[in-house]
């Protein structure tokens, strides 16, 4: 399909230098939109959200030993994991509603994936404890990321500095990662091509 295309489009510069890596053809990183309003921060408590695929639920498995003892929300695919919550737009909404704290532990190998949950965790109001990734380092200044047990410590010890903080990252991300700055890099992209 690489030989194929007319252009190829990717979502992360990772994913970039991968598909380059495989079939010698440039692409273009094109960033996810956020998804969900943006609501007041309320990260100053301590409700805990994962959300995602199915696919990614062993990152959580992998971390829920520093997880004991914390109240922990899952939201993913209908039926997949027992006693979730399951995925629609509107469950999401409620379930960001509810929690103060989004955990976003990942695994070696899936460096590609984008910085989608992240933004949407944001734009939500939440704080984000996440692990080392390349898509969550443009985040470091407004969310943890790196050791997940040392990040659910250091939310938990700067508790009344975490809506601070989803604030400034709100403002960092309102413009740039709108669906409006997105859908113009696209057209850009698909004028060039």
């Amino acid at each position: 399909f690489a030989e194929l295309a007319d252009g190829i489009v990717t979502g992360t510069d990772t994913m970039r230098a991968r598909i380059f890596d495989y079939t010698k053809k440039d692409s273009v990183a094109i960033p996810d939109p956020y998804e969900f309003p943006e609501c007041e921060p309320h990260a100053e408590g301590d409700d805990y959200l994962w959300f995602g695929h199915k696919s990614n639920f062993n990152d959580l498995v992998r971390v829920m030993q520093s997880m004991k003892g914390r109240k922990l929300r899952v939201v993913t695919g209908p039926g997949s994991v027992e006693g979730a919550i399951p995925w629609t737009p509107e469950n999401m909404v409620t379930a960001f509603e509810m929690s103060n704290i989004v955990v976003l532990p990942t695994q070696e190998g899936r460096e590609f994936k984008t910085h989608n949950r992240l933004l949407n965790s944001i734009r939500a109001g939440c704080f984000s404890v996440c692990m080392g990734h390349p898509a969550y380092l443009e985040f470091k200044h407004y969310v943890w990321v790196g050791n997940f047990p040392t990040g659910l410590k250091w939310a938990e010890h700067f508790r009344k500095d975490l809506n601070g903080l989803v604030k400034s990252a709100q403002d960092y991300i309102r413009d740039k990662y709108s669906p409006e700055a997105i859908g113009r890099q696209w057209a850009s992209y698909l004028s060039s091509v």
